[in-house]
C-alpha cells in the first residue's frame, strides 16, 4: 500500500501560541500527523497508477501546478529497484546527499515489502520516519519533524544495537539529536543532518 504522502502531500500539523501543536489526530497506518487527517486524491494515468504529476519544490513540498518540478528527476521505488536489499542501498545514498523526501520512498518500499518479516515492521517504520521527520525540518515545519523523529526513535527501542547492517543505536540518538536541536533553534534545513548509520561504519 502507498502512502498517501508519495504525492508530495505532506500534511502541516496545526499551532497554537509559540508555535506549539494544536492537535494531532490519533496516529494510523499511514503514521503522518494531521490536522485535519485529510489527503488530496492522486494523480493516476490510463491504466489507473498513481502517479506523482504535481510539481514539487527540493524538499518534496507540492508546488502548483504550473511551477517548475524541482523533483522531475525523482524515481519510483517500484521502477528502479528488485529487492529490499536495492532499495537500502539507493535510500542511504540519498539520505547522505540529504535528499530525505527521496530516501523515504525507498525506506517505505522496504516497510511494506511482503518479504519483510512482520517483526521487522516496527523497525523499518522507525527508519523511514526519521527520514520523513528529516524533510520536515527541511522545510522549516517544527512541529512536525520533532514529533516524527522522537516517534522514530521509539519505534526503533528495543531492536538490536545492528539490525539489518544499520546501527540502530547511533540512528535513534541522531533523532533525538536532532529533535532537540529543531526544538530549540526551530526547524530549517540550514540544519546539520546526520548521515546514515551502516553498521561497523567509522565516524566522520
Amino acid at each position: 500500500m502507498r502512502a498517501p504522502w508519495r504525492d508530495g502531500a505532506y500534511p502541516q500539523i496545526a499551532t497554537g501560541a509559540a508555535g506549539a501543536p494544536a492537535s494531532i489526530v490519533k496516529e494510523s497506518d499511514e503514521f503522518m500527523p494531521s490536522t485535519p487527517p485529510a489527503y488530496p486524491e492522486r494523480d493516476r494515468n490510463a491504466e489507473g497508477r498513481p502517479e506523482n504529476a504535481r510539481p514539487r519544490d527540493r524538499f518534496g513540498a507540492p508546488l502548483p501546478r504550473d511551477a517548475l518540478d524541482e523533483m522531475a528527476h525523482a524515481e519510483e521505488p517500484d521502477d528502479v529497484v528488485a529487492s529490499t536489499a536495492e532499495a537500502l542501498e539507493r535510500a542511504i545514498s540519498l539520505w547522505d546527499e540529504e535528499r530525505f523526501f527521496e530516501a523515504h520512498e525507498f525506506l517505505e518500499f522496504i516497510w511494506k515489502h511482503a518479504d519483510v518479516d512482520p517483526a521487522d515492521r516496527e523497525f523499518w517504520k522507525g527508519v523511514t520516519q526519521v527520514a520523513v521527520g528529516c524533510c520536515h525540518t527541511q522545510r522549516g515545519n517544527t512541529a512536525g519533524s520533532v514529533t516524527l523523529l522522537e516517534r522514530a526513535a521509539g519505534y526503533l527501542d528495543g531492536y538490536p544495537d545492528t539490525h539489518h547492517g544499520i546501527d540502530r543505536q547511533v540512528l535513534a540518538g541522531a533523532a533525538i539529536d536532532l529533535a532537540g536541536r529543531v526544538r530549540v533553534e526551530g526547524a530549517s534545513p540550514d540544519l546539520g543532518f546526520p548521515r546514515f548509520p551502516r553498521a561497523g561504519a567509522v565516524a566522520s
